[in-house]
């Protein structure tokens, strides 16, 4: 049976082989791909619902390839979230439910990885970002985050939230995956998910980053990147 693609990146393809998701990493990088099975395992195993992982496998090309159960679910859009309040609640209480995951509060991921990639991007935005980068290095990992919590990584299967891609499963700042979440949109679109002062700072942050993040890729939705940007854009920086 031949594989169907259903979504092709920068980072990984994904496909659709008989009962099975496949995500092929375009590099190899079995620590990347061990990092995300571990945390789909956790996460799976604590009462989420995240499709299950069946095995990797290092192949001989030198590629990585990570075989999850095949899921038909529902591709979800910032408006669906914020129009259902059923489903919104499903996502207000995924954040609770994932930052008490158990982790290795000794991870190092956070500083290692994100904190660079992210400095990077900021590095590409045409106006100072020397306030966003001092409050990122700031910022204390003190819970398991998802890393890129978005409806981009989420579905809906027989009335249930599913939220996939854990390969930035780590321990991450508090409010992180709420904050990740509402960046995605204009500010005003988000009034009925409750923030803290920090998650707000947080969401520029990010905001800002995921800018950032498009320019690096040359992608189409640079322009309404930055027009959710700028509806975050405050004082606080």
């Amino acid at each position: 049976m031949s594989m169907n693609l259903l979504r092709k990146g920068l980072w990984s393809n994904t496909y659709q082989d008989g009962k099975e998701f496949v995500k092929r990493l375009n590099f190899f990088e079995p620590l990347a791909a061990e990092r995300e099975e571990k945390a789909s395992r956790l996460v799976y195993r604590n009462g989420i619902y995240t499709p299950k992982h069946l095995y990797t496998i290092l192949e001989k090309e030198g590629s990585v390839s990570m075989h999850y159960e095949y899921l038909p679910m529902k591709k979800l859009t910032n408006e669906d979230v914020m129009s259902d309040g059923i489903l919104l609640k499903q996502v207000m209480c995924l954040f609770g439910e994932l930052s008490k995951i158990p982790w290795d509060s000794k991870d190092e991921y956070w500083y290692n990885h994100i904190t660079k990639e992210f400095e990077y991007e900021l590095s590409l935005l045409d106006f100072d970002t020397h306030n966003y980068v001092n409050y990122l290095h700031n910022l204390e990992p003190a819970v398991f985050i998802h890393g890129d919590c978005s409806v981009y990584n989420m579905g809906l299967y027989q009335n249930k939230l599913i939220i996939f891609d854990f390969q930035h499963g780590s321990w991450g700042p508090e409010g992180w995956d709420r904050a990740y979440f509402v960046s995605t949109m204009k500010k005003d679109f988000s009034y009925k998910i409750p923030l803290t002062i920090q998650e707000i700072k947080m969401a520029e942050l990010i905001a800002a980053v995921r800018l950032g993040r498009a320019i690096k890729k040359g992608l189409a939705e640079t322009s309404m990147r930055r027009e959710i940007f700028e509806t975050w854009r405050t004082m606080y920086f």
